[in-house]
């Protein structure tokens, strides 16, 4: 049997709230691109999911080109 010690239990701790401020930066950065993209085309309408996003972003070429660039 394997035994946790408090040290691991810390190291997995600092990892987890390593990745959960990441996460919190790109769905800020993902949240800002949205509502730049949306002032762009003059819309108001939000997206729920990063799916729908992409999907409504592939109909305009424009931005598509953006994207290959970057």
């Amino acid at each position: 049997m394997n035994t946790v010690t408090s040290s691991q239990v810390n190291k997995a701790k600092k990892g987890l709230e390593k990745i959960t401020r990441e996460a919190k930066r790109r769905l800020f950065e993902f949240e800002t691109l949205t509502n730049l993209y949306e002032i762009g085309l003059g819309k108001t309408s939000s997206y729920k999911t990063a799916k729908s996003f992409l999907r409504s972003l592939a109909k305009y070429s424009t931005i598509n080109m953006f994207i290959s660039q970057t």
